[in-house]
């Protein structure tokens, strides 16, 4: 997606590959970043387009925005034939709250629970 909805300057992850949005167990995975005081509204728009998508936050810190703030860490889980509706409303997203999409995904796995990590370590694998 070449005009990708609010793409940042400063990118919070690596990706090590994998795409944004990126398939997982029948679902699709949206990575995103959102200011963190637009996260409850954020949630709230996803809550009014019925099945568009779930959020949840993962890193409610990943970055700093220009104006310092924190910027948060989520994901949006959607299906795959969602993907032209959902891509339309980030793109509104991104100009109306700041919300961007990262061009690869983070160093999550698809199915991390919230709160998994501890600031500044790594979840064990295996």
């Amino acid at each position: 997606m070449p005009d990708r909805p609010g793409a940042p300057a400063e990118r919070s992850s690596s990706g090590a590959g994998r795409p944004n949005p990126e398939p997982f167990e029948g679902s699709l995975v949206w990575w995103i970043e959102v200011p963190g005081s637009q996260q409850n509204y954020l949630q709230a728009v996803l809550e009014g387009h019925e099945e568009l998508g779930y959020y949840q936050t993962l890193d409610q810190c990943v970055r700093r925005g220009p104006d310092r703030r924190a910027v948060a860490l989520g994901r949006i889980t959607s299906t795959p034939d969602m993907r032209g509706r959902l891509e339309a409303l980030l793109r509104v997203l991104s100009g109306e709250c700041g919300v961007t999409l990262p061009d690869r995904a983070p160093d999550f796995r698809p199915d991390e629970k919230p709160g998994a990590r501890a600031r500044g370590k790594r979840v064990r694998k295996g």
